[in-house]
């Protein structure tokens, strides 16, 4: 059940990938880069898949969503770039709201393409 592509980009999902490891990170629907940190939760195991993954989340100020996806990762939570999830989405106000609050490092800019 491992999924590796996120709908609406042009560049290959490894790229993507590779970028947001890199902190170059980029919307799925408007496929904007947006200049944000990544927030990533702790190591869990999944016995479904037989890994450790982490949820990690971005906010995009351009649709005003938080995305958020689950990613293989080492023990200690350190994202492999393998995504087991597609992505999912948050436009709740408030909970965007809260999102900020907790994660002021997630507040991010528009950037170009």
């Amino acid at each position: 059940m491992t999924m590796t592509t996120v709908p609406m980009f042009t560049d290959p999902p490894e790229t993507w990938l590779r970028d947001v490891n890199a902190g170059i990170v980029r919307c799925p629907t408007c496929a904007r880069r947006v200049g944000g940190e990544v927030v990533t939760g702790m190591a869990v195991f999944h016995d479904d898949e037989q890994t450790w993954a982490v949820r990690r989340r971005l906010f995009c100020p351009r649709c005003d969503h938080i995305v958020m996806w689950l990613e293989s990762s080492t023990a200690s939570g350190r994202p492999t770039g393998l995504m087991l999830t597609s992505c999912g989405f948050i436009r709740s106000k408030l909970a965007i709201c809260k999102f900020l609050a907790a994660h002021p490092e997630a507040q991010s800019l528009e950037t170009t393409r």
